[in-house]
């Protein structure tokens, strides 16, 4: 269980605090300052032991209290990611349901590039994360993130599914 909060606070912590540099994002329609409104994750935990038998956790979690923006800039691609919010979670593991909440604030500057509809994030050790813009009109910006890790440690084989998605306003 505290593994599983781990990988869930370090993977809202990029999701956050993280963005590269492009100078060819003209005019780009994400140029400006957005409101999160909005912050759904699912996070599928499959752990299969050495003798075969499998386990499951699903962590469903909810954004509240979200005082958080994102602030694009261009000619530097810059992003400045401020605020904080609280995520109430909701965890069942192998049919047993807990819930708490972990808070999350920050105040970081990223560079950011856009190729087709991939926002392509730099976190701090210049490690590409690459986020898929679902909607972007004039008020609106909505994009998620989709990611699988597979490790192995001492005969147990943990694969993790994350998905989080990210509604924001102006």
């Amino acid at each position: 269980m505290k593994k599983l909060k781990l990988v869930l606070a370090v993977s809202i912590s990029i999701l956050l605090f993280s963005c590269s540099n492009d100078d060819d994002t003209q005019n780009s329609p994400l140029i400006g300052t957005w409101n999160l409104e909005a912050l759904d994750l699912i996070i599928d935990t499959t752990i299969t032991r050495a003798d075969g038998t499998v386990g499951t956790i699903n962590t469903v979690g909810v954004g509240r209290d979200l005082e958080f923006t994102n602030t694009f800039t261009e000619n530097p691609n810059e992003l400045l990611k401020q605020g904080a919010i609280l995520i109430d979670l909701t965890t069942t593991t192998d049919g047993f349901e807990t819930h708490s909440t972990i808070a999350s604030t920050g105040n970081n500057t990223y560079n950011w590039h856009m190729n087709g509809d991939d926002l392509e994030v730099i976190d701090y050790k210049d490690q590409a994360n690459i986020y898929t813009i679902n909607s972007l009109e004039q008020n609106t910006l909505i994009y998620s993130i989709n990611e699988t890790r597979e490790t192995e440690e001492n005969g147990l084989i943990e694969i993790v599914v994350i998905k989080e998605t990210y509604h924001f306003y102006r």
